[in-house]
């Protein structure tokens, strides 16, 4: 007896598969289903709606792990933009030291020039 009911649970689920969850649902709600077709329908209801609730939470863990993976690639890519900028911020400061010595030289260059055309000017008018 157990294995005909098997089968007839069986038969009946096949047949609220394909009519959905909906419209069982709303057999059950105004008594189409009666005795044991009506604890199979309700089982079957169960059955559906723990597999739907269940396809929600994995997807929301797959959302979940995904947002983690692009916060970790962003952290990645921040921790790495940092990196250049140390970088970056470092090749600017030897390069304002250089920048800086250059000056001085172009400045003592200058000074230097001033001085020897003086004495041209001088040496010229002491020839002269």
């Amino acid at each position: 007896m157990t294995e005909y009911i098997s089968d007839f649970q069986k038969n009946l689920w096949q047949k609220l598969d394909a009519k959905g969850l909906s419209k069982v649902k709303q057999e059950l709600s105004i008594g189409i289903y009666s005795g044991k077709n009506k604890n199979y329908a309700e089982e079957w209801v169960r059955v559906q709606e723990e597999a739907i609730e269940s396809e929600r939470e994995s997807r929301k863990e797959s959302r979940e792990e995904e947002s983690l993976s692009i916060s970790r690639k962003a952290l990645e890519h921040s921790d790495r933009a940092n990196e250049i900028s140390e970088e970056a911020t470092s090749i600017a400061r030897a390069a304002l030291e250089s920048s800086r010595s250059a000056n001085w030289i172009a400045k003592s260059a200058i000074i230097l020039s001033i001085i020897m055309a003086i004495k041209e000017i001088i040496e010229w008018y002491s020839n002269n």
